[in-house]
């Protein structure tokens, strides 16, 4: 199991919002894969995944904050 974590992409930022899912629970997934979307105070960025596998868990809703460096989704492979 391989834990997908909230990324930090700037100094400042301390946490950020998932707006979309753009893959569900049981889905196979590649190394850089669109895994979701999240927004910023300054704009909306695309995470890709750091693993292949398969989605096992999503631990952040779309519409939730999370602090960077918290686990957002399990891939398991």
């Amino acid at each position: 199991m391989n834990n997908v974590c909230m990324p930090k992409m700037g100094i400042t930022m301390e946490s950020a919002k998932v707006v979309e899912w753009k893959k569900a629970v049981g889905d196979k997934v590649d190394l850089g894969d669109i895994l979701y979307v999240i927004e910023t105070g300054k704009s909306t960025i695309d995470v890709e995944t750091p693993f292949a596998g398969t989605l096992k868990e999503i631990l952040v809703n779309v519409g939730e904050e999370a602090d960077c460096g918290v686990t957002v989704a399990v891939i398991e492979g």
